[in-house]
């Protein structure tokens, strides 16, 4: 069943389940729907007046589209259970605290299943105090989940790069230890490294750059590409952009990466894989 199919599934199922709902209960969850939306375009900070404006047309058309897209998710964001009115009351409200989308809790209960918990036994898995921290934390773990079966050759290729590893100048460098390095190393710095797991393993690995003096924390990240040995990119909080401004790389920064790659990359050799050594059945069976 390709994606298309699945979808019409779904919204088979839907409408099936709303005939058997009457009209007055159907009006109650679309007034929800209505107040969430447009709870969510005053915080685009329109008021009312500007909202039904003639300049804003664009813009309701944007948030009918997304009343209707929140209406036809509902089922599938509360998939365990009847959707009751007050059910979906409860959501609105909690939605609106969290200040949050209500993708990201569909989201983060998908996750839930995917790591095999059942976020229904547990009002706080359900209802997570702080919904984006969750999210966040819950799309690591699925992360790593999915890369576990990199994790030899991660660690292989690791281990041939061991000789890119330099220190000068109160700054240390050092290749990338594990896949769930990487995800931390992600989550800490808010960008994107920790899905490039199976770059690294195939040669464009990532390396870190830190202070000498504090190793264990995380600074810039250097994505390289040893095979050509050319330097792919280097980023630190946020891709250099916090807080709606740019920010810039450090000088001495900069320097340290260019004196690397002059002193230590250009001269260094990428060794040749270990082969894998025979158990003692194979040798005897030669």
């Amino acid at each position: 069943m390709n994606q298309i199919q699945k979808h019409q599934c779904q919204k088979k199922s839907l409408f099936q389940m709303m005939s058997k709902m009457s009209r007055k209960v159907l009006m109650k969850i679309w007034l929800l729907v209505h107040h969430y939306t447009l709870y969510r375009t005053r915080r685009h900070g329109l008021c009312r007046s500007r909202y039904h404006s003639r300049n804003h047309t664009h813009l309701r058309g944007h948030h009918r589209s997304h009343q209707r897209d929140l209406f036809y998710n509902l089922r599938h964001m509360l998939s365990k259970g009847n959707m009751g009115c007050e059910e979906l009351r409860k959501t609105i409200r909690y939605l609106n605290k969290q200040n949050c989308d209500w993708y990201i809790l569909r989201d983060y209960r998908d996750m839930q299943q995917k790591l095999g918990i059942d976020w229904t036994v547990d009002p706080l898995l359900a209802w997570p105090p702080h919904l984006r921290q969750a999210h966040d934390r819950a799309a690591s773990a699925v992360r790593y989940e999915q890369n576990k079966g990199l994790e030899q050759k991660f660690a292989a290729m690791t281990e041939r790069c061991r000789g890119l590893a330099w220190e000068h100048d109160g700054i240390c460098i050092r290749p990338a230890e594990s896949v769930e390095e990487l995800v931390q190393e992600g989550k800490t710095l808010h960008h994107c490294v920790g899905g490039y797991g199976k770059a690294h393993a195939d040669g464009r690995i990532i390396l870190f750059i830190r202070h000498t003096r504090r190793p264990e924390r995380s600074w810039f990240t250097l994505n390289v590409d040893v095979k050509e040995k050319k330097i792919i990119q280097n980023h630190g909080y946020c891709n250099e952009y916090a807080h709606g401004q740019t920010l810039h790389i450090p000088k001495a920064v900069q320097d340290f990466v260019a004196m690397w790659k002059r002193e230590v990359l250009e001269k260094w050799t990428l060794p040749k894989p270990k082969k894998a050594q025979k158990t003692n059945a194979e040798t005897s069976a030669a």
